[in-house]
């Protein structure tokens, strides 16, 4: 009932060596999933921005204004409501 057969011997090292690959394969998805999120390519579902603002990892040039010292996005400049504001 208990002896030691060729098939069972087999199955058993299949098993062993299925269960050994698929932690490795596991473990190596969820490294790179991490390295991904690092690196600021995926970002996290709550983290993501909403529809039409501006992507992660992109810079603006800031521009300060010369009146009140506040910085204004280069791509929109905005007067700040001074009379002598610099910008439009």
């Amino acid at each position: 009932m208990f002896g030691l057969s060729l098939t069972k011997i087999l199955l058993t090292i299949f098993v062993i060596l299925a269960v050994w690959y698929g932690w490795r394969f596991f473990t190596r998805f969820l490294a790179l999933k991490a390295l991904r999120e690092r690196a600021g390519d995926m970002p996290k579902p709550s983290a993501r921005a909403p529809a039409g603002a501006q992507g992660q990892g992109e810079a603006e040039d800031m521009l300060e204004c010369r009146t009140c010292g506040a910085f204004i996005a280069a791509s929109r400049r905005v007067a700040c409501g001074r009379k002598d504001c610099p910008f439009p």
